[in-house]
């Protein structure tokens, strides 16, 4: 395998994407009133899906999370019944 030469550092913010944010956020910003009239005329289903699809260039996206679990040890059931323990 290559190596890497060049080229942004690891997790380095793109300076683009970053930039481009800031100007979407200035023009949200600079537009709230307007936004929200045209929001106060939508369905409540309509709402929510532009606010999701608006948030998605002002808010990070969080990354999913996967967890893996190895069962080691039996799980024993029974019922007790006085003194007397009955499995299940």
């Amino acid at each position: 395998m290559r190596q890497k030469t060049g080229g942004r550092k690891a997790k380095t913010p793109n300076k683009t994407t970053s930039e481009m944010r800031a100007v979407f956020n200035q023009l949200l910003s600079n537009n709230l009133d307007g936004i929200q009239d045209i929001l106060d005329q939508l369905e409540p289903m309509q709402k929510l899906t532009i606010i999701m699809k608006i948030s998605e260039f002002v808010l990070p996206k969080l990354q999913s999370t996967q967890m893996e679990v190895a069962v080691t040890d039996k799980i024993h059931s029974f019922i007790q019944w006085g003194d007397e323990r009955i499995p299940i």
